[in-house]
């Protein structure tokens, strides 16, 4: 997956990415994912984190500013 895939949907691309196009729905696939892993980054995916370093939420925080 290309890093900036799999950066925190924190920063304001998705968002801006979404408004751009006229989307009608902006949504994480997993909230279970929505928090960092123990112990920090993980080299793959974990369906009860999200692999990256990052806030509790930080993606549904940011996604939430989508309207």
């Amino acid at each position: 997956m290309p890093d900036r895939a799999r950066r925190s949907a924190a920063s304001s691309p998705p968002v801006d990415f979404a408004r751009s196009k006229g989307l009608g729905r902006l949504s994480l696939w997993s909230g279970t994912r929505d928090q960092q892993c123990p112990g920090g980054t993980k080299p793959s995916a974990d369906a009860t984190c999200g692999s990256i370093l990052q806030d509790r939420f930080a993606s549904s925080k940011a996604f939430a500013a989508y309207e």
